[in-house]
């Protein structure tokens, strides 16, 4: 039975023992190791590139959402001085009569109407875009 013995163990080594590579399989997992690497380098570039653009989207939002909010503070400003006029005149000014507000530096105001009962007007940025309006 001893004699048994290192051979049953020797058996079970050799059957638990890694087969041999081959060149080419060793050559593709180079291969794959390679690729992987590569995928990882360009996940990794999208990721700092998806961030980049992320923090430049979020700039630009808070930069419109600024303008948006001012020229908005700029038309409320202007009507409050309109109806001030008009609750001591019984009427809207004349145009060369009105006055912008301070707030409405930097922004363009078109008047679309501005009669005795009644106006109307846009405010526009930098760009051209309308960005707040009033209208009585």
């Amino acid at each position: 039975m001893k004699s048994v013995l290192p051979l049953i163990l020797l058996f079970m080594l050799t059957a638990c023992s890694r087969p041999e590579v081959s060149a080419g399989q060793v050559a593709r997992m180079q291969a794959l190791e390679a690729r992987i690497s590569a995928l990882e380098a360009q996940v990794s570039a999208l990721k700092r590139a998806q961030a980049n653009s992320v923090s430049s989207v979020q700039a630009g939002t808070s930069q419109q959402a600024t303008a948006r909010a001012a020229a908005l503070y700029c038309a409320g400003l202007l009507a409050s001085s309109l109806e001030e006029y008009r609750q001591d005149n019984a009427r809207y000014p004349g145009m060369n009569a009105v006055a912008l507000p301070g707030a409405c530096q930097g922004f363009r105001v078109a008047w679309t109407r501005l009669e005795k009962a009644h106006y109307r007007f846009q405010v526009s940025g930098q760009t051209g875009g309308v960005l707040a309006s009033e209208q009585r």
